[in-house]
């Protein structure tokens, strides 16, 4: 989604110009990711058309094939996919070293806040869209941070606010 601090570790990888792109969601990572191991397409020939050896021969607009197949789980909301099967499956190395255009299917308008965002006014965003994730940018467009609902635990919070003032002045 984006270049930050946390880098990988941070649970966001890099874009090509180090700029906060969009955010895709965790269930069409895993259809994507899916797409490997799924038996019901004649052993991974979406993951052919999904990926690719090289980062230019991608799909632009993402492979029509699996937006039909996101959109029939939905419908008949077949929770025992074989998608799911593949987080115990194994990747193999030409397998890790395929592309994905991830931005084909990711939403690049979500939600996002300023690293000079008040906290309040995270915490209501956060609060009264009912997100999960609200990346943290910089004045460049760079992840920087992602809050998450644990970012907003009361324990979180007193270790944030201790970090910045001394007690004195918090119960002054």
């Amino acid at each position: 989604i984006g270049s930050g601090a946390g880098g990988a570790e941070g649970g966001f990888e890099a874009c090509p110009d180090g700029k906060y792109e969009g955010v895709t969601s965790r269930a069409y990572l895993r259809h994507i990711l899916g797409t490997r191991f799924s038996a019901g397409d004649g052993g991974g020939r979406l993951w052919g058309l999904v990926t690719s050896e090289r980062m230019g021969a991608v799909t632009i607009d993402g492979e029509p094939k699996l937006f039909e197949l996101i959109a029939y789980r939905r419908r008949t909301a077949d929770h025992q996919s074989p998608q799911k099967e593949w987080e115990w499956a194994a990747f193999s190395e030409e397998d890790r070293g395929r592309w994905v255009n991830v931005g084909a299917y990711m939403n690049g308008a979500a939600f996002a806040v300023s690293e000079a965002c008040p906290l309040s006014r995270a915490y209501t965003l956060f609060r009264n869209m009912g997100l999960r994730h609200l990346p943290v940018l910089d004045a460049r467009n760079g992840v920087v941070g992602m809050l998450t609902r644990a970012s907003f635990s009361k324990k979180a919070l007193h270790r944030g606010v201790n970090a910045f003032y001394a007690r004195e002045d918090i119960f002054a």
